[in-house]
């Protein structure tokens, strides 16, 4: 492939990311959320309660940036935080009742920003088969074990 090609695939990834990033930012500061706050919730609510550790492997960011987050996800009520009672070192999170009634929001975000992302694509599938393919070929598995709740 040559640098042309290639720098062109490369171009149209991020523009790809970044008008994602903007159209969900946009979307999720009409209902008071900053970004990658509903990834923290998102996560949390298909978990459940969990390490700040666990939560970080689950959002695919590093423990200090998903305790700031945490923090301030605190601070509004949409969450909140406890000793674990197996391990004092560790704090529990847990999704409050007023985080879970945005869930349905955001679910909606998702699904609006997924619509406008491949609008008649076709075939999802596949383009989901070879994106998974080019995260893993990079280095960036996705750690999803836990199955979405019940009903999800």
């Amino acid at each position: 492939m040559e640098f042309e090609e290639s720098r062109s695939i490369m171009r149209l990834f991020r523009r790809v990311a970044m008008a994602q990033h903007r159209r969900k930012d946009a979307l999720l500061r009409q209902h008071g959320l900053q970004p990658g706050q509903d990834i923290i919730l998102v996560e949390l609510w298909r978990l459940g309660p969990c390490s700040q550790a666990e939560l970080a492997a689950a959002v695919l960011v590093d423990e200090p940036s998903v305790t700031r987050s945490v923090v301030r996800l605190e601070r509004r009520g949409l969450l909140s935080r406890s000793p674990d009672p197996a391990d004092s070192r560790r704090r529990i999170v847990t999704l409050s009742a007023e985080g879970a009634a945005l869930i349905p929001t955001m679910q909606a975000i998702y699904e609006q920003i997924t619509r406008e992302l491949l609008g008649d694509a076709g075939d999802v599938a596949y383009l989901v088969d070879r994106l998974t393919d080019i995260a893993t070929r990079l280095g960036r598995e996705d750690p999803e074990q836990a199955p979405a709740p019940p009903g999800h």
